[in-house]
């Protein structure tokens, strides 16, 4: 039964982390594409995608709070304790991002430049600041209910930065080139090769992280051995199709073998630390609620996710697929 609704705990998680990261990646898109002199037409095409669903993608972190809540409650109140500083400087980043997109729509023309440089800044701001706090359970920093002084500076902490940071740019770059594939065919290649250059990124920094991770962790680098790692494997597999596709110029297809990718090793690498929640000291069993909860738990989620995914999947296909009108663009 913990196994269960761990597993559900962290498909709320990876689902949230893929959607909200690729939204993420709109804001870091926005700004380099001003850089490259493509801002208009690019800015358009993100927020074209971006628009409709943005904040609709939330409600998976609402849907993993609640779980967390219900199902792990103590190691809530270790992760709340120790990691409030980093979360709510990403959430100030939520807050501010919001605003600016805000004022990007409505707000008057001679903020728009202003404004555009928030978005895109808080959005890669939060990016960092939720993949580093991220990391930190499995760290081995987080000692009781504290975060050693030692995780800010760590290998595994810095590591994670560029990894969300190219994580984020691969998974936005490659849906929006499907968006705009059917909506905005003039920057369709240059976000296809944005998405190129992003993926290429991944891998490497992949390596240094799990090299950094595993050099501070000894439980993680004997796990790395074991077949818990082929759920992984098994994303950059779909990865590598996904980047397959999308030199082909298939790019329905690249976004959804790219998000399985992400799925499969973001649900997988959950499993690495496996059975504690927080390394070195609490395990999912000693995190779980009662069993009488637990079930109550597992019912309802297990009737209620099925609804909330498919309800979103509708969203996406009615806002964002091919002659369904219009969508809400960036002026």
């Amino acid at each position: 039964m913990d196994d269960a609704a761990f597993t559900f705990v962290w498909v709320g998680m990876a689902l949230y982390a893929l959607l909200a990261g690729a939204d993420f990646g709109v804001g870091l898109w926005v700004l380099v594409a001003a850089f490259a002199g493509r801002g208009e037409d690019v800015r358009r095409a993100a927020f074209g995608y971006f628009g409709p669903v943005w904040e609709v993608n939330g409600l998976f972190l609402v849907f993993w709070l609640v779980s967390i809540i219900a199902a792990f409650p103590r190691a809530l109140a270790v992760l709340a304790t120790a990691l409030i500083p980093l979360v709510l400087a990403a959430l100030v980043m939520f807050v501010i991002r919001s605003a600016a997109y805000a004022m990007l729509h409505h707000g008057p023309d001679r903020y728009r430049g202003v404004s555009t440089w928030a978005f895109g800044i808080s959005s890669v701001a939060a990016a960092a600041g939720l993949g580093y706090a991220a990391v930190a359970p499995v760290s081995g920093f987080i000692r009781g209910d504290e975060l050693d002084d030692g995780f800010y500076g760590s290998a595994v902490a810095l590591t994670a930065i560029p990894l969300t940071l190219a994580a984020v740019a691969h998974l936005a770059a490659v849906v929006i080139a499907a968006y705009a594939a059917v909506r905005h065919p003039p920057v369709v290649d240059w976000f296809r090769r944005a998405a190129l250059v992003a993926g290429a990124l991944v891998l490497p920094l992949t390596i240094a992280f799990t090299i950094a991770l595993a050099g501070q962790v000894q439980y993680v680098e004997d796990r790395l051995t074991d077949p818990v790692v082929i759920p992984m494997l098994i994303g950059g597999v779909l990865i590598f199709l996904g980047t397959v596709a999308l030199w082909a110029r298939r790019y329905a297809r690249a976004a959804v073998l790219v998000f399985a990718g992400y799925f499969c090793g973001l649900v997988g690498g959950a499993f690495v630390p496996y059975p504690y929640m927080v390394l070195p000291d609490l395990t999912v069993a000693e995190a779980a609620a009662p069993d009488a909860t637990l079930t109550a738990y597992l019912i309802v989620t297990g009737a209620g996710a099925p609804l909330l995914v498919a309800a979103l999947l509708a969203l996406y296909h009615t806002a964002l697929g091919p002659g369904r009108g219009d969508r809400v663009e960036a002026v």
